[in-house]
C-alpha cells in the first residue's frame, strides 16, 4: 500500500507586496453632463442598486467607484431638479474600468425616469495583455461540465494528458485563485480545492504578458470569483443527468453492446438567499457524479493467486486461494488448459476498471457590515475516489490500485474601505489535501 498524507496551509495577509494575490473587483467610471447644454452636473448621485455602492460627482462632473463585484447591475444617476435616469445591463469586470457616462435632462413634472439600456464597446482599450474574462451567465450557457473546459475554449489553450498547457508552456505552468487568494497547489501545481460551474460569478484568464502583480505563474492565470449569495431573494437549481458508453465491436470493448443509462450519473444542486436580508447572505453547491468507466477486466486470478516457489523458482498457482472463481488446480492440469476450459463457460466476472466517482460541496457566507466593511467566509470540499485502467491488470482486475483524495479549504476575506479612494483587503486561507493510493476499497484503510 502506498500512502501519502500532504497538508498544505497558506495564510495571506495584505502588505505592500501586491504580487501576491489578484483583484477581484472592478472599477466603475464616468462623467455626468447636462443633456440640455453638455456642461458637466457637480454633485450628482451615482448608486449601483443593490450593492449599497455610490459616489458623487466632482466640480467637472467626473465620478469613480471601487470595489465593485463582478457581475450586471442597474446604475442609477439622480440630482434634483433632474430627471433620474438609470442605466441597465451594466456590467463590471474584474480588474477592468467600465466607463459609464449619462447625461440628465431638467425634470418636468409628471415626467418618469429613463431607462436606458448599456452597451460595451467591441475593443476595451484598458487590457494591454491577453485576457479572457467569461461571466456565470456565459459559462452556464456553454456544452462544459467543468471549468477546466472553459478554459480549454480559449486561445491558446491546449489540454494534453489531464494538463493544461497555454502558448505551447509546460503542464504545471499556471497559477490558480479564488476569490484573489491563490489556491495553487506546490506538490503538483495543480489547483488545490475543486470548484463547480454553478458556484462561479466570474472566470478571468490571462495569458501573456501579465502584470507584475501576478506571482509564480510562467504560462497563464486563473482567477475565478465564487458567487456571493442573494441578499434579498432565495433562488436554487436542480440538475441530473445520465448516460452510458456504448459500442457494438465486441472483441475491443467487450460488453459495451448493452444499453444502460446509469453508467454515468450526475446531479448538482445550489441555494442562495438571505440570513439577515440585506446584510448577511449564504450560497451552498453540491456535486455528486459518478463514471462506471467503459474498459473491463475479467477476475481470472486474485492478487493473491500466485507465490513464489523456490524450487522451480518460479510462481505458481497457491492451492488455498485458486483462481478468481475459486477453482483450485490438480497438480496434472495445466494453467492454460483450465483457463481456457473456464472462459469458454463465461464463468469469471467481468469488473470495469476505469471508474471514477467524486463529491464536491461548497458554503459561502457573506456579510455586510456597512457599507464600508465585508466578511467572507468560504468553505470547500471534495472526495474523489477512481481506479484507473492498466492492461497489466485485465486478468487481475483486483490486483489494480485504487485512489482516493480528499481536499478542504477555508477562505477568509475582508474588505475595508477606508475613504473613496482607497480600500485595503485582508485574506486568510487554509487548504488539506489527503491522497491515498491501495488495494483496499476502504478509504481509512
Amino acid at each position: 500500500m502506498c500512502r501519502f498524507d500532504l497538508e498544505k496551509v497558506f495564510i495571506i495577509c495584505c502588505t505592500v507586496l501586491q504580487t501576491v494575490f489578484a483583484g477581484t473587483t472592478g472599477k466603475l467610471t464616468g462623467a455626468i453632463t447636462i443633456k440640455e447644454t453638455g456642461e458637466p452636473l457637480v454633485g450628482a448621485n451615482v448608486l449601483i442598486e443593490g450593492t449599497g455602492l455610490g459616489a458623487a460627482t466632482d466640480l467637472g462632473g467626473n465620478y469613480f467607484i471601487l470595489q465593485v463585484p463582478p457581475g450586471k447591475y442597474f446604475v442609477r444617476f439622480t440630482m434634483i431638479g433632474f430627471q433620474d435616469l438609470v442605466m441597465s445591463n451594466v456590467r463590471v469586470q474584474v480588474d477592468l474600468t467600465t466607463r459609464l457616462d449619462g447625461a440628465l435632462s431638467e425634470k418636468v413634472i409628471g415626467m418618469d425616469e429613463v431607462v436606458v439600456q448599456a452597451s460595451r464597446p467591441m475593443i476595451n482599450t484598458n487590457v494591454t495583455y491577453s485576457q479572457a474574462n467569461i461571466s456565470s451567465d456565459e459559462v452556464a450557457m456553454l456544452p462544459v461540465e467543468e471549468f477546466e473546459d472553459v478554459i480549454a475554449l480559449q486561445a491558446g489553450v491546449v489540454i494534453a494528458n489531464g494538463e493544461i498547457h497555454v502558448r505551447g508552456g509546460r503542464g504545471g505552468e499556471i497559477a490558480y485563485m479564488i476569490d484573489g487568494i491563490t489556491v495553487t497547489d506546490p506538490f503538483n501545481s495543480d489547483i488545490a480545492v475543486e470548484i463547480e460551474n454553478n458556484a462561479i460569478q466570474e472566470l478571468q484568464f490571462i495569458s501573456g504578458t501579465f502584470n507584475a502583480e501576478y506571482g509564480q505563474a510562467m504560462s497563464g492565470i486563473v482567477n475565478i470569483i465564487t458567487k456571493d449569495g442573494s441578499f434579498m431573494d432565495y433562488l436554487g437549481s436542480v440538475s441530473v443527468n445520465g448516460g452510458n458508453y456504448y459500442s457494438d465491436d465486441r472483441d475491443i470493448f467487450p460488453r459495451l453492446d448493452r444499453i444502460d443509462l446509469q453508467g454515468i450519473s450526475d446531479l448538482k444542486a445550489n441555494v442562495e438567499g438571505p440570513i439577515l436580508p440585506g446584510s448577511l447572505s449564504f450560497f451552498a453547491s453540491g456535486r455528486i457524479k459518478r463514471d462506471n468507466g467503459h474498459l473491463y477486466g475479467r477476475r481470472v486470478f486474485h492478487p493473491h493467486t500466485f507465490i513464489w516457489d523456490a524450487e522451480v523458482n518460479n510462481f505458481v498457482v497457491d492451492s488455498l486461494v485458486g483462481l478468481g472463481d475459486g477453482t483450485v488446480l490438480l497438480p496434472e492440469d495445466t494453467l492454460g488448459t483450465v483457463i481456457d476450459s473456464l472462459m469458454g463457460k463465461d464463468i469469471f466476472d467481468w469488473v470495469l476498471m476505469n471508474w471514477h466517482e467524486q463529491k464536491t460541496m461548497q458554503a459561502k457566507l457573506s456579510w455586510r457590515l456597512g457599507p464600508y466593511l465585508k466578511i467572507s467566509y468560504n468553505r470547500m470540499f471534495s472526495d474523489t475516489r477512481q481506479q484507473s485502467y492498466s492492461h497489466l491488470y485485465k486478468w487481475n482486475p483486483d490486483g489494480r490500485s485504487r485512489s482516493f483524495s480528499t481536499r478542504t479549504a477555508d477562505l477568509v476575506r475582508l474588505d475595508i474601505s477606508v475613504s473613496h479612494s482607497t480600500f485595503a483587503n485582508i485574506m486568510l486561507s487554509r487548504a488539506v489535501n489527503h491522497y491515498r493510493s491501495q488495494l483496499s476499497n476502504d478509504p481509512d484503510f
